[in-house]
């Protein structure tokens, strides 16, 4: 302990003495939680791979002669009634994980590095894989599970562990956070 004394100035100073009066605040409308996860440039690209043949390969509801996918919609809300604001659409499901996808690949620096996830990230990622393997098991889809959804899966599992481990947790600036925008303060929070 007497090396903590020698870095304490010598007017009688205590280490309470020289602690800061105040603790940083970070406003909640700019900052919010998020957990690193480590990524690399081929792993970004497997994915960015996965989201082109998965967008582009026309699904079961193209290749339907009988039905588009908007008479089929409005038939199920007829007998299910209004789902209103239920399960994301599949293009929504889609757009999504594009967003997600597209901050990840500003984010990345270098060949390996961290991407910032939040909660929620790990959803999005998981329904987006599920949509796959749906579409993959389809048999009138012309989507067929590419080698690159495996690395999907592997983002996916990295991204609860870190969850699960709230050592990890950081406070980072909301423009960094998937799905998450800074919002502007209010004059009630001033």
């Amino acid at each position: 302990m007497g090396w903590i004394r020698d870095l304490l100035p010598t007017i009688g100073s205590t280490i309470e003495d020289v602690q800061p009066q105040q603790e940083e605040r970070f406003p909640f409308h700019t900052y919010g939680p998020g957990y690193p996860i480590a990524v690399t440039r081929d792993e970004l690209d497997d994915l960015a791979y996965l989201f082109e043949v998965e967008s582009k390969a026309p699904d079961s509801w193209d290749n339907s002669p009988l039905l588009s996918r908007e008479d089929i919609e409005e038939t199920l809300e007829d007998v299910v009634g209004d789902i209103g604001g239920g399960l994301p659409s599949p293009e929504e499901q889609r757009e999504e994980f594009g967003e997600i996808l597209e901050l990840w690949q500003e984010q990345l620096s270098g060949s390996k590095d961290a991407v910032w996830a939040t909660e929620g990230t790990d959803y999005h990622l998981e329904f987006y894989i599920r949509h796959c393997e749906r579409r993959a098991d389809l048999e009138h889809d012309d989507f067929e599970e590419p080698d690159e959804l495996e690395t999907a899966r592997e983002i996916h599992a990295r991204i609860q562990a870190t969850q699960n481990d709230d050592s990890k947790l950081a406070v980072v600036h909301r423009r960094d956070l998937p799905l998450d925008e800074p919002k502007e303060e209010s004059a009630e929070s001033s």
